[in-house]
């Protein structure tokens, strides 16, 4: 008989033990989604990634359509419609007393958590996105502030410029070194000449 209760015992903490690592893993899973802010022209690298588009913004491109919207996030009416009269600083600040950081970095880590359990590991990252591009200032960028300051990682979604962008760009630069070396073969020319 006591054979049988110490045999049970040991079944019951393996069993145990396994539901805790399987408990870890979701964990280690949920918490592996990266979470970027990005802006919604560059829809097909975020799927092409493996991440979901969460719109932060008032209004939806109209060519955008079941996209997952937080609207707790978005800005006031006021601060939407000042936000090109205003500078930077203004506009976080007021963003800022909208939305405490304590309560963005909740939803945040809410839509993350959320994606998890929605789609599993379906889903390598999830990207807040709004209207803005990456070299103007908006709202997403407090975000994102407001979540690093808190020890949350959050990041724009690098871009990736496209092969014939890329080859674009190789080329200005070859041309202007071409352009750069011809000047100093003027200049020797003409330190000669004299």
């Amino acid at each position: 008989m006591a054979n049988t209760d110490v045999n049970t015992f040991i079944e019951s903490e393996r069993e145990r033990k396994v539901k805790i690592k399987e408990a870890i893993q979701r964990r280690k899973d949920r918490e592996g989604i990266k979470i970027y802010t990005g802006y919604f022209n560059m829809m097909k690298q975020y799927l092409d990634a493996g991440c979901l588009m969460i719109s932060i913004a008032r209004t939806l491109p109209k060519w955008m359509k079941n996209l997952q919207w937080c609207e707790k996030l978005i800005p006031s009416y006021d601060l939407f419609k000042d936000r090109h009269n205003i500078t930077p600083e203004e506009y976080t600040e007021r963003y800022r007393a909208e939305h405490p950081a304590k309560e963005v970095v909740k939803i945040v880590k809410r839509l993350r958590d959320d994606t998890y359990y929605k789609y599993g590991t379906k889903y390598r990252g999830i990207v807040l996105c709004c209207h803005e591009s990456a070299d103007n200032f908006c709202h997403r960028q407090v975000v994102a502030e407001e979540c690093r300051e808190n020890g949350l990682e959050v990041e724009e979604f690098p871009v990736v410029l496209s092969p014939r962008t890329l080859e674009f760009k190789q080329y200005l630069k070859n041309k202007e070194q071409a352009e750069y070396k011809q000047l100093e073969l003027d200049l020797e020319v003409a330190k000669s000449d004299n």
